[in-house]
């Protein structure tokens, strides 16, 4: 009777798993179509239909919320999108600062029934995208320290994993210090020529800079990064301006007191990053199978590989460069941890195995008692139920076993830069973005304001949709001028997340 005690809880259990993953269909279904409705740039749509299954399930906390914020950004919600950053930040320091070891047992190899705790470039994603998103508002500050975590925290991150056997190449985020140091020099530029303010910022520039050059160099052929163009000349400028005239007379190159300049800067999402997809090693020795599933980035298709900066008239275009390759990212880290975790995954899929065998041989017991009629009514519908599945080959273990597919699926596959020069004023422009056979995809008209010794900065994601979009504003408003947000301006923080 104990061997029949033990398979009746073991098939509960089962069909407990089988009826949450079937419960979560509708919440599988939701997300598709919300991804394809992000895809086409229908983001009032995606936001109705992520709020119809986001927050259900705690488990799912971080991905809902993250996913909400990258769309309100994509939409122009800038504050809105940076609430929503800021809860994802608070759950995942919360995540991190209990059950240490816990949590990264399974970093790399989440089951889809653990708390989903964001890759390493997502995590460093809440802060970039509260960076991107306070650039454009006009925050430089606050910028500047959502820009600082990311690599402040990534550097904590690192060490646990050290300490839990795990070696990660990713330990220097390139791009977080580049907006770093844009924003460091933004701020210097709205000081008084030799302020110590001043002086204070263009040094945090002069060593956002240096340091976001040195992951470029020390990272760049593992992860396909490369410093952009423009980042000699930013490193060059703030040196200038800080004025030793000594160090400068050795490299032949003057001070100058005053650098500030009028500047556009474009930081441009395109594409969406690889999706995970479930892979497993199946060995069997003839009767059971042992299965050790794992998680794979995939290629999310998309229209827009690229995108192109260009003055209303077409008269001309800004030169435009990537300067972070988030896909590749995603995929190279994916692979260094799969190399490192794959030895533990399978010892748990052995003993698996081993509790397949024990179950097998319990099912067969079971079944025979069914039929001699000893098992109460439910019970043995149960147990016939598995002498069923038994005697068809079937492993119920292996039949729900699936990797964590759950990610931060509305990122940008890549962001591409690009900068304008010129007298202040208000700029009439248009962002391209691109298909793989140069085809233009859409166009987002843009007026920019360049003010004075200063820069605006505009932030854009792409999407599917063909034709033309709403024309985006970035930068001071003229008097009287008010953009309205996609969808109107009902509040978007209103709990259901």
């Amino acid at each position: 009777m104990a061997v029949g005690k033990h398979l009746f809880q073991w098939l509960v259990a089962g069909i407990l798993v089988v009826s949450v993953s079937g419960g979560c269909v509708s919440h599988i279904d939701a997300r598709r179509q919300f991804m394809e409705q992000v895809k086409e740039g229908d983001y009032v749509q995606a936001r109705e239909t992520l709020y119809q299954v986001g927050g259900k399930r705690k488990i799912d906390f971080l991905v809902d919320t993250c996913d909400m914020a990258m769309v309100l950004s994509r939409s122009g919600r800038y504050t809105e999108s940076n609430k929503f950053l800021e809860r994802a930040d608070q759950k995942i320091r919360s995540y991190f600062t209990k059950n240490v070891s816990d949590v990264l047992a399974v970093i790399g190899w989440n089951e889809s029934s653990a708390t989903y705790k964001g890759e390493d470039f997502e995590r460093n994603m809440v802060d970039i995208l509260q960076a991107l998103n306070y650039l454009v508002v006009g925050n430089l500050e606050k910028a500047r320290v959502e820009a600082a975590q990311v690599n402040e925290k990534l550097k904590d991150f690192v060490m646990m994993l050290r300490r839990n056997g795990i070696h990660s190449g990713f330990t220097g985020d390139p791009f977080a210090h580049y907006i770093s140091g844009l924003a460091f020099e933004a701020g210097a530029m709205k000081e008084p020529p030799g302020s110590d303010r001043r002086n204070f910022l263009l040094d945090g520039a002069r060593i956002s800079y240096i340091r976001s050059r040195v992951d470029y160099n020390r990272l760049g052929g593992r992860y396909g990064l490369s410093a952009p163009p423009w980042l000699d000349m930013d490193l060059e400028n703030v040196q200038a301006q800080l004025c030793n005239p000594k160090e400068r007379s050795e490299v032949g190159r003057p001070c100058i007191e005053d650098g500030a300049y009028s500047e556009i800067v474009f930081l441009l999402g395109v594409g969406l990053i690889p999706h995970k997809e479930s892979r497993k090693w199946v060995m069997s020795d003839g009767q059971d199978t042992f299965v050790v599933t794992y998680p794979e980035f995939e290629d999310t298709p998309t229209r827009v590989t690229n995108a192109r900066v260009v003055f209303n008239n077409g008269s001309s275009s800004a030169r435009i460069s990537m300067v972070y390759d988030l896909g590749r990212i995603a995929v190279t880290v994916n692979k260094e941890r799969t190399e490192q975790v794959k030895e533990r995954a399978v010892a748990r899929g052995a003993a698996r195995y081993a509790a397949k065998k024990a179950a097998r041989l319990a099912a067969q017991a079971a079944a025979a008692s069914a039929r001699n009629n000893s098992g109460g009514g439910l019970f043995g519908a149960i147990a016939g139920l598995a002498a069923t599945a038994v005697s068809a080959g079937i492993s119920i273990a292996e039949a729900v076993e699936v990797a964590d597919t759950r990610s931060w699926m509305t990122l940008p596959d890549k962001y591409l830069m690009s900068r304008l020069k010129g007298p202040p004023g208000v700029y009439d422009l248009q962002v391209q973005f691109i298909g793989a056979g140069g085809s233009i995809v859409n166009t987002v008209p843009v007026k920019a304001n360049m003010v004075a010794n200063g820069r605006t900065f505009v932030v854009l994601h792409s999407s599917d949709a063909m034709g033309p979009r709403r024309t985006r504003y970035f930068g001071p408003r003229p008097a009287g001028q008010v953009e309205t947000a996609e969808g109107g301006e009902p509040n978007a923080d209103d709990g259901r997340i």
